[in-house]
């Protein structure tokens, strides 16, 4: 007799984020229930789906995606959403290049 397994898939949200859904809108609103059942279709899935809120900085979109996103995903069954912090600050970088005649280092968020 086979038992059914419990299985929790753990996806950080930054990540996933950057390294698949923005680059391919095409997967962007990716069923994250029917991911976990697609790798383990014998085993009873849950997915946790950690994140941190957004800024609004330097996209004042991206609040707003972001709410809309996790609404969306926090209706899918086995789905819970963990909050962490997100932070960012400006800081000074330098140039690659400078120019010859100008500033050296830019201000960016980081």
């Amino acid at each position: 007799m086979i038992s059914v397994r419990r299985i929790t898939i753990y996806i950080d949200g930054f990540n996933l984020y950057y390294a698949l859904l923005k680059p391919n809108p095409a997967v962007r609103w990716l069923d994250l229930a029917a991911l976990g059942a697609a790798l383990r279709p014998a085993d009873t899935v849950t997915v946790r789906y950690f994140t941190a809120k957004v800024l609004s900085v330097p996209d004042p979109n991206s609040e707003l995606r972001q709410r809309l996103y996790l609404k969306a995903i926090g209706t899918l069954p086995n789905v819970t959403v963990e909050f962490g912090h997100f932070t960012a600050h400006q800081v000074r970088m330098a140039f690659v290049t400078p120019p010859n005649n100008g500033p050296r280092t830019a201000l960016v968020w980081k």
